[in-house]
């Protein structure tokens, strides 16, 4: 008898725990649902100029073909950048006394990015976790420690350090994956004069799901010089500037080897939030023979 109370006692307790569970999925579920609604009707940062806001044309759609190419080929050429498998780096990234969710401050690590992909290896060079690896495969998070033992950690903000320090290394060349490229005109700039062109994806008009690109092309290099950008899953109302410097050639391929970052936009900068410089990087092995 004391056996049967003792197994129906736990038949009880697992099926409370079912039905919290089940609760618990549920209320996750709506609170999903309702941030979903909320985001509809929470106005959006929109980097569009007035033209663009009057809608694009083929002759805009057009320009911003002929401006993403002559980028493309200032850094070196999309084929020749296709040609190769992956491409390497290592950075310092420097928050000053921002609030970072890196290891310690300044922090250097060395990247291997699957060029045409989100897939990459991001190791850590120095701090408390020094060695320590964490890698992207498919949409997956892998940690790898010093020993070389690998575990999967879906690590939040390890995905997105590897995502966007990936996708910022090889920007001039993944841009062409944009559903929209425009030609915004032309802009002055502390009496510089820069061709403006605008990326984004799926509509036109600014939506919760992808962000904008304003991205300004030095006209005697058609270099990348700053760009604007939205940062929808930090705040619908969020915009930042990105300022690239010190072009260097390797293997080819020119990129910008110190990146500025501040809150706001060109005519509005506001907080300075951190800065990135690449001491080394390079390309290998051909992708194919």
């Amino acid at each position: 008898m004391k056996i049967l109370n003792t197994t129906w006692n736990c038949c009880i307790l697992l099926i409370v725990f079912f039905l919290v569970s089940c609760k618990q999925k549920e209320v996750q579920i709506e609170n999903s649902v309702k941030q979903k609604t909320e985001m509809k009707n929470v106005p959006l940062a929109d980097l569009r100029t007035a033209a663009l806001k009057d809608g694009l044309d083929s002759l805009e759609l057009e320009k911003g073909q002929e401006l993403l190419h002559q980028l493309e080929n200032a850094s070196g050429g999309f084929d020749k950048w296709n040609h190769y498998k992956t491409g390497e780096f290592i950075m310092t990234a420097d928050w000053y006394g921002n609030e970072t969710n890196w290891t310690t401050n300044p922090q250097k690590f060395s990247m291997v990015c699957e060029l045409g992909t989100y897939n990459s290896e991001l190791t850590l060079l120095n701090g408390p976790q020094k060695d320590n690896t964490w890698k992207i495969k498919n949409d997956k998070s892998y940690a790898i420690n010093k020993e070389g033992n690998q575990s999967l950690d879906m690590n939040e903000m390890i995905l997105h350090k590897n995502r966007y320090k990936s996708y910022w290394f090889q920007l001039p060349f993944r841009l062409r994956e944009a559903s929209i490229i425009a030609s915004a005109g032309e802009k002055t700039i502390n009496n510089v004069n820069y061709d403006v062109l605008f990326i984004t994806w799926k509509s036109v008009e600014p939506n919760p799901e992808y962000d904008q690109y304003m991205i300004y092309l030095n006209k005697d290099t058609h270099l990348i010089s700053c760009l604007e950008f939205t940062l929808r899953e930090a705040h619908p109302m969020a915009t930042g500037v990105s300022k690239f410097e010190n072009y260097k050639e390797q293997n080819g391929i020119v990129l910008p080897t110190s990146q500025y970052i501040t809150q706001g936009t060109l005519d509005k900068p506001r907080t300075k939030l951190h800065e990135n410089h690449i001491s080394e990087f390079y390309f290998e092995p051909v992708r194919h023979n």
